[in-house]
């Protein structure tokens, strides 16, 4: 999730906020399955933020129902928004920073190795590690032949976020259909 998400998340929040000092009720459970859908779309519903913000709305949408029929839920529909509210400025992490680690060769990986194992323990970043297709050139300088050395060739615990990266829809899918075309390219050049 970006900055930019969360600023929006929180705009809608703020919004929720207004509509229901207006006991606008209806249209605040519209605002929250609207926020839900959402945070699913871009967080994804097995994500850990998506958890943990997901029976909060749920609960705030329960309490909406119960104030449209006229209970008296006022304090505890502005304590849950206000919960809403801090589960979006504290839990979710809209600074994470998505690196990908391009590696050509196998045999020489274990120069960015160490980095993309580190990064990729830092809750800060999203590490990939995306195995790109080069060519071998002849004397004069002419491409000769096309070389991959996919994922047969690197150790599991590095391509094993490859496919997460690409399901998730981060910023490396453009990266790894870019590869996916290479080889395409390659076979059709065989």
């Amino acid at each position: 999730m970006r900055k930019q998400q969360q600023k929006q998340i929180l705009e809608l929040v703020q919004t929720l906020k207004e509509a229901q000092s207006a006991k606008l009720y209806a249209d605040c459970q519209d605002g929250a399955l609207s926020l839900w859908a959402y945070i699913e779309e871009i967080e994804g519903a097995d994500s850990e933020w998506f958890g943990a913000i997901s029976p909060l709305l749920d609960e705030y949408c329960k309490m909406l129902y119960s104030a449209s029929v006229g209970d008296d839920v006022r304090n505890t529909l502005r304590k849950q928004i206000n919960d809403i509210e801090n589960c979006v400025k504290f839990k979710l992490n809209p600074d994470r920073i998505e690196i990908m680690f391009l590696s050509y060769k196998a045999s020489m990986s274990d120069s960015l190795e160490s980095l993309y194992l580190a990064a990729k323990a830092d809750p800060g970043y999203d590490a990939y590690w995306i195995p790109v297709p080069y060519y071998e050139f002849t004397p004069d300088r002419k491409p000769n032949k096309m070389v991959y050395e996919g994922r047969e060739s690197y150790p599991e615990y590095l391509i094993a976020r490859l496919t997460n990266a690409a399901t998730k829809g981060a910023s490396g899918q453009a990266i790894w259909d870019y590869v996916k075309r290479l080889m395409l390219v390659k076979e059709i050049l065989k």
